[in-house]
């Protein structure tokens, strides 16, 4: 692992995200990139150098930057003092953006790591938070956390599969977490009435699977539950496992409103890190 991007509001949940982070860096030897993005209608006026950008919101944005890199430059010395290389960037605009931006300028990119507060009922519907849209459309495994734990500690990892190949690239990166860290991996696999298949076809599937990809340490569980997410964050209270990890797919626009997406509703209501990975269709 080179990168570890994260993006922060400097609120107590991405607080807590860059302590999380700062953990993940000193064990795997990354880097971290800080990013804030202030949010403005004259976004766009502004990264354009606009002449027609208003004096007063030219003065109010200077403002805001200012004061983004000071608590900026406040995290950076707090991170360096734990022996983590890091830089910062402040930028007005688009998040997700943004986000996008520094991935495809750097490559080496691995890992983003932001803090989300999630949303219930008609608000997650039609608007989703900040961090469920950056996990549709980031192009690297997404780690959210929404609550704060004293220490960030992985022991009992799960990961929620139906057993296809989508999930190799995320496997890789699992893989290589388990040997840093050295956590026990319960892969579930949450039966529904709606996608029902019997135990003996998910077994045989399972042990395929279980056989392509040499998998340490870890058990395997079925779930019979009327929602996938519901399993997925009702199986990892029980455990009180310490992450939660999953692909998901870039759905967009009504699609993504007809399908829903698992992933989106275990980050907004799960309160341990979930670790996801977007394939993009």
């Amino acid at each position: 692992m080179e990168t570890i991007l994260i993006p922060t509001d400097f609120s107590e949940e991405a607080t807590y995200a860059v302590k999380i982070a700062t953990a993940i860096a000193q064990k795997t030897k990354a880097s971290i990139r800080l990013l804030h993005v202030i949010q403005s209608v004259y976004a766009y006026e502004y990264n354009e150098g606009s002449p027609l950008l208003p004096d007063n919101a030219q003065d109010r944005l200077s403002r805001q930057i200012i004061r983004a890199e000071e608590k900026a430059l406040s995290l950076v010395k707090d991170i360096e003092r734990q022996g983590v290389k890091v830089e910062y960037d402040v930028q007005v605009g688009s998040t997700a953006k943004h986000i996008s931006n520094i991935i495809a300028e750097n490559s080496g990119v691995d890992l983003i790591v932001m803090g989300t507060k999630g949303d219930t009922g008609v608000h997650e519907m039609f608007i989703g938070s900040r961090t469920e849209k950056v996990v549709r459309y980031a192009t690297c495994p997404v780690l959210s956390v929404r609550s704060h734990s004293d220490g960030f500690q992985l022991r009992n990892v799960v990961l929620a599969t139906d057993f296809s190949d989508e999930i190799e690239p995320l496997l890789r990166k699992i893989k290589d977490l388990q040997d840093v860290f050295e956590f026990y991996l319960h892969i579930v696999y949450v039966n529904t009435p709606i996608n029902y298949d019997t135990t003996f076809n998910i077994e045989e599937r399972m042990k395929n699977f279980l056989k392509k990809y040499e998998l340490q340490s870890y058990q395997t569980v079925i779930i019979n539950e009327y929602s996938q997410a519901d399993g997925i964050n009702r199986y990892a209270e029980r455990l009180q496992a310490d992450m939660i990890v999953m692909v998901t797919h870039g759905r967009v626009g009504m699609s993504y409103m007809l399908d829903g997406s698992i992933a989106g509703e275990v980050v907004n209501h799960a309160s341990i890190p979930v670790l996801t990975y977007n394939i993009h269709e």
